[in-house]
């Protein structure tokens, strides 16, 4: 008797049950975002590791492989397979991002605006990341910019907005164009210092926007704070040098560029496996402008630094 009487609590709570079940199923935004993440999946189908020679070759001893970047440039068919890989990647987040976008047009409530936003930041900030490394810069900018609008909180996309504005100030000939481009520079720059202030690649980039447009008093703490962290941080160094130089203390200038010059020739001389890591090509580059500036100061000023 008492089990008749539950008996009818029982189909409704049923009911209610698969009604919910049916309901979220047909949430176009739940679909809209397994979708996504389907999409998404399918650029890293047969990825096993990203670590050359597999994911347990934690220190390069079972399978040593060349840098990759001299991979891509000795070895063509590796060169084309690793392209295709990233256009494959950047198409299927580009599909993923589409997916979202359409389903915008559903959403009503707020809550579910934030989570698709959430989504889409999320998407927008890894497309132009994977652009920005594959020198892409200017769809980069594009897409880290939405990323950043959507959410203007997000510190990691706003450092690599200040790298990819430095790129194309770098390139961009005199004019108003590079001015506006160098003040959005600076200010991403300026913003992510706010909340990475350890960032030494973020100062690196500001000192060198300052030491460009000639703030030297804003450019020398920061080099001086990069040289405090690394002594011996080169580009840091040279950075002093030169406002020195500018400046006309030339005898600060000439120790510096000495200093420089010393620590790059020991890098060099150092045992192989150290070696590795080091750019020789650029640091020859480095030598040359260097003893180019010490000829010059040494005529002025003669080796001993006497007039």
């Amino acid at each position: 008797m008492k089990f008749k009487n539950i008996l009818p609590f029982i189909y409704i709570a049923c009911g209610v049950f698969f009604g919910f079940m049916v309901g979220v199923s047909m949430d176009p935004v739940d679909r809209a975002i397994r979708t996504a993440q389907k999409i998404n999946r399918t650029g890293l189908k047969g990825v096993k590791s990203l670590r050359p020679g597999g994911a347990w070759n934690l220190f390069g001893i079972l399978k040593k492989e060349p840098p990759l970047q001299e991979k891509i440039q000795t070895d063509p068919n590796f060169s084309n397979q690793y392209v295709q890989r990233i256009e494959q990647t950047i198409d299927q987040k580009k599909k993923a991002i589409e997916t979202l976008d359409e389903i915008k047009d559903f959403v009503d409530l707020a809550t579910q605006e934030v989570f698709i936003d959430n989504s889409l930041q999320k998407y927008l900030f890894s497309l132009g990341r994977i652009q920005l490394e594959n020198g892409m810069v200017f769809q980069a900018i594009t897409n880290l910019q939405r990323s950043y609008d959507i959410n203007p909180y997000d510190s990691t996309t706003a450092q690599l907005l200040s790298f990819s504005y430095l790129r194309v100030y770098q390139v961009l000939p005199e004019g108003s164009e590079k001015n506006a481009v160098g003040d959005k520079t600076v200010y991403f720059l300026k913003l992510t210092l706010k909340s990475k202030p350890n960032s030494v690649q973020t100062m690196y980039g500001l000192a060198l926007m300052y030491t460009d447009q000639g703030l030297y008093t804003r450019a020398l703490p920061l080099y001086l704070d990069i040289i405090k962290r690394e002594p011996e941080n080169i580009e840091a160094l040279l950075g002093v040098a030169r406002i020195y130089y500018d400046q006309g203390e030339l005898d600060r200038a000439r120790r510096l560029y000495e200093q420089t010059e010393a620590l790059i020739l020991e890098l060099k001389s150092r045992r192989s496996f150290v070696r590795q890591s080091l750019n020789v090509s650029a640091l020859d580059q480095k030598l040359r402008v260097i003893r180019q500036n010490l000829e010059i100061i040494y005529r002025d000023q003669g080796p001993l630094g006497n007039p």
